[in-house]
């Protein structure tokens, strides 16, 4: 679990209600693991300094599309990346 107090800076968005979510798992043929379900009722999203990035609900869909993950990394939907993709699996 990330730290958010260790992280000097970081960007948080406003988070998105239960329908919001099913929407986009709905859209992308994904189904996001709890914990992942629940970080986004509490920020739809994150940026650190550091370059850490949590993708939102609002680009979730676009960035795996151009990320070609479904192509590369069948079964995973990326959300997010440090200095890579950050993948989970179905």
């Amino acid at each position: 679990m990330i730290n958010l107090q260790s992280l000097s800076t970081f960007n948080l968005y406003p988070a998105v209600d239960e329908n919001e979510i099913n929407r986009i798992e709905i859209e992308i043929g994904f189904k996001f693991p709890k914990v992942f379900r629940d970080l986004l009722k509490l920020t739809n999203g994150f940026e650190t300094k550091e370059g850490v990035i949590i993708f939102g609900t609002d680009v979730i869909f676009e960035r795996n599309q151009t990320y070609e993950v479904s192509e590369y990394a069948q079964g995973y939907l990326a959300i997010g990346y440090i200095s890579a993709i950050i993948l989970i699996g179905k």
